[in-house]
C-alpha cells in the first residue's frame, strides 16, 4: 500500500471497455511522515470518490484487481481509501477538515 495526494483527474475518450465509466485520478506518492511529495506519479482508478487535494491510500499490482467488480479491470493502481487523519507516535500530522490556514499556524 502507498499513500498519495490526488493531483487531479484524467479523462480518456478511447480506452478498454472495462474502464468505461470509471473515474481515473492522477496521484502523487507522498512520504506519510512528512506529507512531502515523492517522485512517483500514478494514474489510479477511483473507488471511493476522492478529489483533488485528498490524501489517499493506493494499492498496486494484483491487489488493484482484488476488489469486487474489478477482477477483469486492466489496472495497476487503485485508490481504496481517503484519509481523514494521520497520527504518528501519538501526534496528529494531518487532519482533512482543518483549514489550510490553520494547518500553517501549527
Amino acid at each position: 500500500m502507498l499513500v498519495g495526494r490526488v493531483m487531479g483527474a484524467v479523462a480518456s475518450s478511447t480506452k478498454k471497455t472495462e474502464l468505461t465509466g470509471m473515474k481515473l485520478l492522477m496521484v502523487k506518492e507522498i512520504d506519510v511522515a512528512t506529507l512531502k511529495d515523492k517522485s512517483d506519479l500514478w494514474i489510479g482508478i477511483d473507488t471511493v470518490g476522492a478529489g483533488e487535494g485528498d490524501i489517499v491510500m493506493l494499492v498496486r499490482g494484483s491487489s488493484s484487481r482484488c476488489l469486487p467488480g474489478y477482477k477483469d479491470t486492466p489496472a495497476d493502481c487503485t485508490v481504496v481509501a481517503i484519509f481523514d487523519t494521520i497520527d504518528i507516535h501519538g501526534e496528529r500530522i494531518y487532519e482533512k477538515f482543518v483549514k489550510e490556514i490553520d494547518r500553517k499556524e501549527q
